[in-house]
């Protein structure tokens, strides 16, 4: 087979290779859930707070329920702790991880 080396990805040399999705569990949740008064500080409490939702949700989707239960406790851990400017974080935000974190255990049992 002659390669078309008119294809943009050919005259680049760029693969496209399959995904890797325990690899990026694994790089995800060290990212964001090994190390979380890091990882808060870096992203800010709002940032952090959404990309620790979207790798939970990911991990449920997965089927990884009681992984994505523990990002949700250790989003819940860190947050329930933090003060920014003196302040707490707001209690409605608090009962918003707590109520994704109960779906997901509902989940959890819904399979068993």
């Amino acid at each position: 087979m002659v390669e078309d080396l008119k294809e943009p990805r050919k005259q680049l040399g760029i693969q496209i290779l399959p995904g890797q999705p325990e690899e990026a569990r694994q790089l995800l949740a060290a990212a964001l859930t090994a190390q979380t008064a890091s990882a808060v500080e870096s992203f800010g409490h709002i940032d952090f707070k959404r990309h620790v939702d979207r790798l939970s949700d990911w991990l449920a989707q997965q089927g990884a329920i009681e992984n994505a239960v523990q990002s949700q406790d250790a989003l819940y851990q860190t947050m329930s702790t933090r003060q920014v400017h003196g302040r707490k974080i707001l209690d409605r935000v608090l009962q918003e991880i707590k109520e994704r974190r109960d779906s997901y255990k509902t989940k959890k049992r819904g399979k068993a």
